[in-house]
């Protein structure tokens, strides 16, 4: 779960180094994190539990957050880690968005839109996610449960609404559904890390992450995509101890 803290996060040097070493040390420009996906996903493929059962053991992860904070994009690069291909603009417009492949059985994800206008709040934003997952648990149907909340944001920075947003989660469902705060677009880490050092965030559940590879307008410095591989690792691994 997503614990509100009542001091702010202090970011401890290890956790630090760990970031900025993985990124630095990207052997060449190999894409490493892509291959160590790949391993862990096949290694999850044969695990007894998903193999005997794999219906009844696939994740359902809940994708929300505000508008442009990449929530597709980090879907497409899942199933890319994958070589899966898939129409991300086929339910475009639609305000809940389910992507699935039988290629990757044990996933399915649910995109929850939040468009900015006058006539649609976060507060309502809010009450249609909570609405969501009780329709969901309402049906008494273990493969529509939501099992994981991924909550996108970027920039080093968390609004009061969204606070409170993931704190009426954690409230709601009694930390029954883990939330993971997943900082996409991750590109000038040091900046990052320093503005999140100032949210009152549980660094335990905290993913920074970079989803598609990235070039600077100013400078030309390219930097490969990172961080997907623990967002899926921390993920199955939560999951694994309480299925």
């Amino acid at each position: 779960s997503c614990e509100i803290k009542e001091s702010s996060l202090s970011f401890s040097d290890m956790y630090i180094n760990k970031l900025i070493s993985d990124i630095i040390n990207l052997e060449n420009g190999k894409k490493i994190y892509e291959e160590k996906i790949k391993k862990i996903i096949k290694s999850y493929e044969q695990d007894d539990k998903v193999r005997n059962n794999e219906k009844n053991n696939r994740i359902n992860i809940l994708v929300i957050g505000k508008q442009g904070t990449g929530k597709k994009t980090l879907v497409n690069k899942i199933f890319k880690l994958k070589n899966i291909n898939i129409n991300l603009e086929s339910n475009f417009g639609q305000e809940i968005q389910e992507y699935e492949s039988e290629e990757l059985p044990f996933f399915k994800f649910i995109l929850i839109k939040y468009n900015i206008n006058f006539q649609f709040s976060f507060n309502d934003y809010k009450n249609r996610i909570i609405n969501y997952i009780n329709e969901q648990d309402q049906t008494n149907n273990k493969n529509n449960y939501i099992n994981y909340i991924w909550y996108c944001f970027t920039n080093g920075f968390l609004n009061n609404e969204e606070m409170e947003l993931i704190k009426s989660l954690n409230d709601s469902f009694n930390k029954m559904i883990p939330v993971i705060l997943v900082h996409t677009m991750s590109a000038n880490i040091q900046q990052i890390l320093n503005s999140l050092s100032n949210l009152n965030i549980n660094q335990e559940n905290l993913v920074i992450l970079l989803a598609e590879d990235f070039v600077s307008q100013f400078n030309g410095i390219f930097l490969e995509s990172y961080g997907v591989d623990f967002l899926i690792v921390k993920t199955l691994e939560k999951y694994k101890n309480t299925s």
